[in-house]
């Protein structure tokens, strides 16, 4: 099993089990690494905020699919009763996409 957590979150020696990628969409770290202290520095440096990481027994990865992304966008849009404009606003609405990848990646687990 795998879980998504907060970067805060992570402890060294946890191991990702699905890519990060930077928004350009370029792999920064790939799945099955051993996360260190210094990943922390490059998650700040990229704004990663979310990370998907093996559980103790290995099984079941979650993955994010393009698909599920866009039904997060959709869902968190139709919620709100703004489009983002400026970057801190993009953020923010970036932050609500991924508590709603979150609670989607629960249910299909």
């Amino acid at each position: 099993m795998s879980s998504l957590i907060e970067v805060s979150k992570f402890e060294t020696g946890m191991v990702l089990a699905a890519p990060i990628l930077n928004r350009y969409g370029q792999v920064l770290l790939g799945a099955g690494v051993e996360l260190q202290e210094n990943h922390k520095k490059l998650f700040l440096t990229w704004g990663i905020k979310l990370i998907t990481i093996k559980n103790e027994n290995g099984k079941d990865e979650i993955v994010i699919t393009d698909e599920m992304k866009e039904q997060a966008e959709k869902i968190f849009s139709d919620r709100i009763n703004w489009k983002p404009t400026s970057s801190y606003e993009k953020d923010l609405f970036e932050m609500g996409v991924k508590r709603v990848l979150m609670n989607l990646s629960k249910r299909k687990s």
